[in-house]
C-alpha cells in the first residue's frame, strides 16, 4: 500500500504543466537575451510540486494492484542415470519510498562573523542571534523551492520485480561420478532509477521524458 505521512507533511508529485506565478516575468527576461540553443518562442516556465492532502490524495503514489507472482518447477528422471530439473519464478520487491518533506524542513546556517572575525555576531551562549529559518510547509504552493533542485516521486510507483529461471541436467556414471550442466538466468523490470526532468532538446540530443518541456524545473 502507498505511504502516507501522519500530518501530510510531504510532497506527493510534480505537476509538469502547472504555470507558476513567476512564469510571465521569467519568459519576458529570457526574451531579452535568449540562448541560441533554445529560441525564445520555445522557452516555457512550467512545473511545480504538489502536496499530499492539499493538491490531491494523502497517499504519496498510486498503488499497483496487478502484481502476479507465479512459481513453477519440474523434476523428471530419465531412466535411472539422468535427472532433468527446471524452474521459473517471479519475485516482487516492495514499492517502498519515504516521505519527501521539501518545504517542511529547513536548515539555518551559523554565521559567526561577517568581517573575517574582527567582530562576532554569534557566541556559544547565543549561536543563532537572528533566530531560525522557519519551514514554509505547503504555503508557497508552486513557488516551493523555486530556483532550487527538487526530488519527487512518479504518480504511479511500480513495484520492481525479477524473473528467475533455471534448467539443469544431471547424469551419473555409476556410483562414483556425476556430471551436471545448468543454465541460470534472471531479468529485472521496473528497477529504481533517478531521472532528471530538466533539459534543453536540440537536434542532436535524445528525446526528453514524456510530459516534460524545455525549461521545466525538476
Amino acid at each position: 500500500m502507498p505511504v502516507t505521512e501522519r500530518y501530510n507533511r510531504s510532497i506527493n508529485g510534480f505537476d509538469a504543466g502547472a504555470v507558476p506565478p513567476i512564469a510571465a516575468q521569467a519568459q519576458a527576461n529570457y526574451t531579452k537575451a535568449p540562448n541560441a540553443l533554445l529560441p525564445a518562442a520555445q522557452f516555457q516556465v512550467r512545473g511545480g510540486v504538489t502536496f499530499a492532502g492539499v493538491d490531491g490524495p494523502r497517499e504519496l503514489w498510486t498503488a499497483s494492484k496487478h502484481n502476479f507472482a507465479p512459481r513453477a518447477g519440474i523434476a523428471w528422471r530419465y531412466r535411472n542415470a539422468t535427472v532433468i530439473r527446471a524452474g521459473y519464478g517471479m519475485f516482487f520487491d516492495i514499492a517502498r519510498q519515504n516521505a519527501i518533506q521539501t518545504g517542511f524542513s529547513h536548515s539555518t546556517s551559523l554565521v559567526s562573523s561577517t568581517n573575517s572575525g574582527q567582530t562576532y555576531l554569534a557566541s556559544i551562549e547565543n549561536p543563532f542571534p537572528s533566530g531560525f529559518v522557519q519551514p514554509t510547509g505547503s504555503s508557497l504552493g508552486l513557488m516551493t523551492n523555486v530556483g532550487q533542485s527538487l526530488t519527487v516521486l512518479p504518480d504511479r510507483l511500480l513495484n520492481p520485480y525479477q524473473q528467475l529461471w533455471e534448467t539443469t541436467v544431471q547424469h551419473s556414471f555409476g556410483s562414483q561420478a556425476m556430471v551436471e550442466i545448468g543454465y541460470v538466468g534472471n531479468r529485472g523490470t521496473h528497477l529504481r532509477i533517478s531521472r532528471p526532468l530538466d533539459g534543453i532538446q536540440t537536434a542532436t540530443s535524445a528525446p526528453m521524458p514524456p510530459g516534460t518541456t524545455p525549461g521545466t524545473r525538476n
